[in-house]
Order: C-alpha cells, then sequence, then structure tokens
C-alpha cells in the first residue's frame, strides 16, 4: 500500500471517531427503489452506531449520506476530486476527503479513490452500480472485507466480476432488502470483527 493510501485510511479512521465504518457503495445513477433502500440502509445504519463512509457523490452515494445524516448518523464522503465540484460532495456528507486521486483507472485498473473507500471500511455493503462500484466489489474480497450485496445477486454482477471471484473462490452475501443487510453486517462485525475475510460467509436472514 502506498503511504498516501494510507495516510487518507488513517484521516476516514480517525474521523470515524472509535465508530465501526460501513462502505455503502453504488452508482451514482439510479433507480427509485435502488435509492430507497440505499437511504433506509443508511438510516439503519446509523442507529446501529456505525459511521457511513461513501463515494461522497450523487445517486446511491447521496441516498445512503441522506438516510444516515437523517438518523443522526456520522457520514463521510471520500472523494474523486481535488476541490469541491458539481457532482462531489453531495450535500449530506458531514466530513469530506478531497483525496484528488479519480475515481478509478478503466485503463489500467488502478483503483484510486475506490481502494481508500474499501480499505477503510470495516464492512461493504454493494448496491447496484457500474464499473466504479464493481472496482469496490473486487478490491473488497481482494483485501477480505465483509461484503454483501443490497438488492441484487452475484448473478446479477458484470461477467467480468463474476469471473473475477469465482476465480478467486469469493461468493459475497447477498440481502434482498436492508433490514436483512443489516442484519447480516451487525453478525459479521460480532462475529469476526472489522478485520474479517470475505470468503466466511453466511447467509442473510
Amino acid at each position: 500500500m502506498e503511504a498516501v493510501e494510507q495516510e487518507w485510511i488513517a484521516r476516514v479512521r480517525a474521523a470515524a471517531g472509535g465508530r465501526r465504518i460501513l462502505g455503502i457503495m453504488g452508482g451514482g445513477a439510479a433507480g427509485a427503489a435502488d435509492l430507497d433502500a440505499a437511504a433506509a440502509l443508511g438510516r439503519l445504519a446509523a442507529a446501529a452506531g456505525l459511521a457511513v463512509l461513501t463515494g461522497g457523490g450523487p445517486g446511491i452515494m447521496e441516498a445512503a449520506s441522506r438516510g444516515a445524516r437523517a438518523a443522526g448518523g456520522l457520514t463521510l464522503g471520500v472523494l474523486p476530486v481535488a476541490a469541491p465540484s458539481s457532482r462531489y460532495p453531495n450535500p449530506f456528507v458531514a466530513v469530506p476527503f478531497f483525496t484528488g486521486l479519480g475515481i478509478f483507472d478503466r485503463a489500467t485498473g488502478a483503483p484510486g479513490r475506490n481502494r481508500i473507500n474499501v480499505l477503510a471500511a470495516c464492512v461493504i455493503a454493494a448496491l447496484p452500480g457500474a464499473a466504479g462500484t464493481h472496482s469496490e466489489i473486487r478490491l473488497a474480497a481482494a483485501h477480505s472485507r465483509p461484503l454483501v450485496l443490497v438488492g441484487w445477486r452475484t448473478a446479477d454482477l458484470e461477467p467480468a466480476t463474476r469471473a473475477w471471484l469465482d476465480h478467486h473462490g469469493v461468493r459475497p452475501a447477498a440481502a434482498p432488502t436492508p433490514v436483512a443487510a443489516i442484519r447480516w453486517i451487525q453478525a459479521s462485525l460480532r462475529a469476526t470483527g472489522p478485520r474479517a475475510t470475505a470468503r466466511r460467509r453466511r447467509r442473510p436472514g
């Protein structure tokens, strides 16, 4: 891990003030049902005493942050930009981190700020999204973060991501609802702590 990544991860964790961090990942553009699910998951996470980390932009990221803020929770946004822009941060991010690292490099696969999103979090909940979300799913699996798909399943992932997960023997948990997701997240944190592996899975109830 590069020193610049270590520094940003340390800053994010310090800002959480001792709270466990739930990373909620998902697309910058999403349908109403997925936005509602993200907001509900943010509310449930805040009620459970978790800090909510997102990429700080629109769509799923904004909805999750909005839900967490409505429930009095702490919202962290790891931003790809170095200064405020029209997309970053969304108005519900309480603590923005202007990394200037970009999202990820499509040509080389370099993860940019997505690596910080994943490595700063104790557990990852991924809602439907595009290339950036799939990057975070692979990163979570590669770096042994507990990982649950919310509102979709492994079969719904893009073929390249499914192939990567199969090759590495990783099958993420899948939760049909935010309530099922938060139950799985809490059980995962109780059972294995923030360093849990993505390969040790049980089905959410």
